[in-house]
């Protein structure tokens, strides 16, 4: 299966060189492939596949899409996944039936549901990295905090004073910080 967005959908420049991507990047709702978060990966010249969490597609052909396209990407040894907002909560749905333990994933600003409400395993991912403003109206900190201390390999990095659009070079320190891995 090819990465590449369809036509009409926003491609990231790395992908559409054909380049391996190093990243998987998952949008927010009615989020682009090249604004915001990747818009910083083509800045730090990090090549990234994705995709864009449309609000006219059925949450069950997104899991479907969604799968079939981190498939594809970790077949490309892809391992390093980034999604924001509601594609953090997409991702959610996506690892409570696909475990990947060699997967890092950081979510941003995640939509994100009281832990019970997942049947989590501690090996889902290799490890999760939750970053999310002590403002945030859509993730509550305390069920961001809840969901951190029921799994395993979660770390939560909360910033001061940011509500639900966290600061631009805390965005790219987390980026640096996951390529390190």
């Amino acid at each position: 299966m090819d990465l590449r967005p369809r036509s009409n959908e926003t491609v990231p420049p790395a992908v559409s060189s054909g380049m391996a991507p190093e990243v998987f990047y998952i949008t927010g709702a009615g989020g682009r492939l090249t604004n915001g978060l990747g818009q910083a990966l083509i800045n730090l010249k990090i090549p990234y596949a994705g995709m864009e969490i449309s609000k006219y597609i059925s949450s069950r052909d997104r899991l479907k899409k969604l799968s079939s396209l981190i498939s594809e990407f970790m077949k490309r040894d892809g391992c390093k996944v980034f999604a924001v907002s509601a594609g953090a909560f997409l991702f959610l749905k996506y690892i409570a039936t696909h475990h990947n333990p060699h997967l890092h994933v950081t979510f941003f600003s995640p939509v994100l549901v009281p832990a019970e409400e997942f049947n989590f395993h501690s090996n889902m991912v290799g490890s999760l990295r939750i970053v999310l403003g002590d403002e945030d109206p859509v993730c509550p900190l305390h069920v961001a905090e809840a969901f951190n201390d029921s799994f395993q390999s979660s770390i939560l990095r909360v910033v001061e004073k940011a509500g639900h659009q966290l600061p631009h070079d805390v965005v790219r320190e987390e980026i640096i910080g996951l390529m390190e891995i």
